[in-house]
């Protein structure tokens, strides 16, 4: 909460999203290719409580918001890393089971594993 009203600009805060051990598969390049720019030195900031902090976009990651905010669009944020980096597990997956591929196939497609799997990289499957 701290770090919401240090940084009046921002609108919700949430961790960090570890890539440094993702698959070597083509969504996990596309995924590592995409992270890295949050992690680049230059966005990296030390706060007040030595906790390593970058700006990121946040879509329905787990987050703290500011009241009265809408939660279902992607606002300004930081990510916070050291101990609270997370695992995006979606980013794991090496095998999709026929119950995980049926609601890929027929969901609103809001997440990105979901567009991802329904597009050019499907044919990967399993990754």
């Amino acid at each position: 909460m701290k770090i919401l009203h240090t940084y009046p600009f921002i609108d919700k805060v949430g961790p960090a999203l570890k890539i440094n051990d993702l698959p070597k598969t083509k969504y996990g390049k596309w995924v590592e290719n995409w992270e890295k720019q949050f992690w680049a030195d230059e966005n990296i900031i030390v706060n007040s409580l030595g906790f390593k902090i970058y700006h990121s976009n946040l879509d329905t990651t787990f987050a703290l918001y500011k009241p009265r905010r809408d939660i279902r669009h992607t606002y300004n944020a930081l990510r916070v890393a050291d101990i609270y980096t997370a695992l995006h597990l979606p980013w794991y997956i090496d095998e999709v089971d026929k119950e995980t591929e049926q609601y890929l196939e027929t969901s609103n497609h809001s997440s990105t594993f979901s567009k991802l799997y329904n597009s050019d990289f499907k044919p990967n499957y399993p990754i």
